[in-house]
């Protein structure tokens, strides 16, 4: 089977690689689940929502968020659900993770965020996935 990448998603990418730099990738430094593949979810997480990424905590001994890292540094909180970046809606097709792929680190997103029912906006410097310690 065959897998198709739309070239935005990977520009980034590809002009290092021309430029014969290293490949770095932006990091947001939260873990996200897509709601779009998670139907197990419970109902008051996806809030009647069919689309976006909720950060979540994958257990109870780590953080939503990567301590020290661009989204716990610009606010992010267990629940928040990420539906655009920059105006671009994550949807059923296109993950945050995609998304992302079209940006550098030290870039500055602005990210749609729905928290307890309340639709707001937060801004992040994205950092370097190379330089992040976990």
């Amino acid at each position: 089977s065959a897998y198709a990448v739309p070239l935005h998603h990977i520009l980034h990418t590809i002009r290092n690689v021309v430029k014969s730099e290293t490949v770095s990738s932006a990091f947001l430094g939260a873990y996200t689940v897509d709601i779009a593949h998670s139907p197990n979810l419970s109902a008051d997480v996806l809030q009647n929502l069919r689309a976006g990424a909720i950060v979540l905590a994958p257990d109870t001994i780590i953080h939503a968020t990567v301590r020290g890292g661009p989204a716990a540094e610009a606010g992010f909180a267990s629940r928040d659900i990420i539906l655009a970046v920059d105006g671009v809606s994550i949807t059923e097709s296109e993950s945050l993770a995609e998304i992302l792929e079209s940006y550098a680190p030290s870039d500055i997103a602005k990210f749609t965020v729905l928290r307890s029912g309340k639709t707001l906006t937060i801004s992040v410097t994205l950092g370097d996935a190379q330089k992040m310690i976990y």
